[in-house]
């Protein structure tokens, strides 16, 4: 997986259409694990989740914001309980995806539910400092965290330029995340 996956990453600095950024390369197929929920809203600049299947009463969260140009953007995964995430989304105005965000007029401020969002954050579970995507292994979900090489771009964007070890974590609702096994590159 990591000789053909070029192992790009929403907000990386590297060139990656939007399919590669939305998905991984698996055993040859590629396969979309990231998806929008909303944009400028929850005190971040954009929320993801995991598009894994059922988790069993858990959900994986994707979550950025931007710090300035000349600042890395904070970038985290995060293990929530889904249920408290559904009714953190129910809240009026809902979540606004991108594309329905632009066309709002007023913008909703971006603070819009931040203190419930953040509430439910504190009672989750911190994965990573980066959006590692879920992939289920014989019907088990784990979480992918990566380590790269590479260099931080303006806008505070990070250039993984190469993956230099990978962390598979297992996930269970009601049990801290674990690393399950590591991966690193064989030197050549």
């Amino acid at each position: 997986m990591l000789a053909e996956d070029k192992a790009c990453r929403p907000s990386d600095a590297i060139n990656c259409i939007e399919e590669e950024m939305y998905s991984v390369l698996v055993r040859g197929s590629r396969t979309r694990v990231f998806e929008e929920i909303t944009t400028n809203q929850y005190n971040y600049t954009q929320v993801f989740r995991s598009t894994g299947a059922s988790l069993n009463g858990f959900a994986i969260i994707y979550v950025q914001s931007f710090q300035g140009d000349r600042h890395p953007r904070s970038v985290e995964t995060w293990k929530v309980d889904a249920a408290e995430l559904d009714e953190v989304l129910k809240l009026p105005p809902g979540p606004k995806p991108y594309q329905q965000w632009i066309k709002t007029k007023p913008l909703p401020p971006r603070e819009t539910n931040a203190v419930e969002f953040a509430a439910m954050l504190k009672r989750g579970e911190k994965l990573t400092d980066e959006w590692s995507p879920v992939i289920k292994i014989y019907g088990v979900p784990y979480l992918i965290e990566r380590e790269c090489s590479g260099t931080w771009t303006n806008g505070g964007y990070y250039a993984c330029n190469k993956v230099i070890k990978l962390t598979i974590k297992k996930l269970a609702k009601d049990k801290k995340t674990v690393p399950y096994c590591q991966f690193t590159r064989a030197k050549k």
